[in-house]
């Protein structure tokens, strides 16, 4: 295995929601939300909190844990349905002209590979 999500740290959650908060001005913000197991159960929440302190975009995304892309599909297999039932009830209860959530939770081509793989870098 290439990688592997760590487990979230409410600490750092609650610290980076502060952050968010404390912010002023006229200015667009969003959030990459990166889905693994540890958090899984917890999207829905995590995208109305995001909503409630002012964050304008949420995009839902797949934690990758390997260059191949059948690996990820197999992590990401146990948790896959309860993670797009989430996404599809934050957008149909919390998305509005003023707040976007964007589902980019999606299984992997079985041929994804990593660019840094290919030495392209």
């Amino acid at each position: 295995m290439v990688g592997q999500c760590d487990e979230p740290k409410v600490s750092i959650i609650d610290k980076i929601i502060e952050n968010f908060e404390k912010l002023s001005g006229k200015c667009y913000s969003g959030v990459c939300l990166i889905v693994d197991k540890n958090n899984a159960s917890h999207i829905y929440e995590l995208i109305e909190r995001l909503k409630n302190i002012g964050v304008d975009s949420v995009k839902v995304s797949p934690c990758i844990v390997s260059n191949d892309g059948t690996e990820n599909n197999k992590y990401h297999q146990p948790i896959f349905e309860k993670v797009k039932e989430q996404v599809k009830k934050a957008v149909v209860d919390l998305a509005t002209d003023k707040f976007e959530v964007f589902d980019a939770y999606h299984e992997l081509d079985k041929k994804f590979r990593n660019l840094n793989s290919q030495n392209l870098l």
